[in-house]
Parts: structure tokens; sequence; C-alpha cells
């Protein structure tokens, strides 16, 4: 049974890694600093936060507020002491521009 398990998550895993290289090319387009840096400046541990976010905000039912609680979270325990702000505006700028503000995209919810 445990083996069946880890064959069924390397499944997913790999699944979600060529969902994700399918939608590489539009995130990198999607994911921008407000200060107009490029994705390839960003730190590398904030640019793959921010590449993992954008791709359940995009393309996943996860509620917006969930994601970037996460995301900031990650860049917190993982990045600089200035990626958690970093991370925060650049999902919070990509979230209003998909879903509208936040309280009203996810108001239905609760």
């Amino acid at each position: 049974m445990a083996k069946t398990s880890m064959i069924e998550r390397e499944k997913r895993r790999a699944k979600a890694v060529k969902k994700y290289a399918a939608k590489r090319a539009k995130l990198k387009e999607q994911i921008r600093d407000p200060k107009g840096s490029q994705e390839d400046r960003m730190a590398a541990v904030d640019r793959n936060v921010l590449r993992l976010a954008a791709y359940e905000l995009l393309y996943s039912e996860t509620p917006a507020s969930v994601v970037l609680d996460e995301a900031i979270e990650l860049a917190r325990d993982f990045g600089s002491e200035r990626s958690p702000a970093f991370v925060n505006g650049v999902l919070d700028a990509l979230a209003r521009e998909r879903h509208g503000a936040l309280g009203r995209a996810e108001a239905s919810d609760g």
C-alpha cells in the first residue's frame, strides 16, 4: 500500500511539472516586479516562490488569499529580510489583475 502511495505521489508531481512547463512562458510574462526589474534579476528564492504562487493563482481553484499567505510564509522562511514584502507586492498586483480586489473575489467564499 505504501509503495502505491509513493507511486501516486510521483505521478502527481510529474503531472504538476508538465502543467507548469506548459505554462512557463505565460507565467514569466505575468510575474512583474513593480520597479520594472526582469524576472531573471530577482533573487532565486523570490523568483521561484513567485512562479509557484503565480501558477496557483492563475490555474488552480485555491483562493487567492491562501496562495498569498503561503507564498509570503515561504518567502519569510527561505528568502531575505525584504522577500516577504516583495513577494506580497508582486502577487497582490497579479491577484488584483486576475481576480479583482481580493475582498470582492473571495466574498462569496465566506
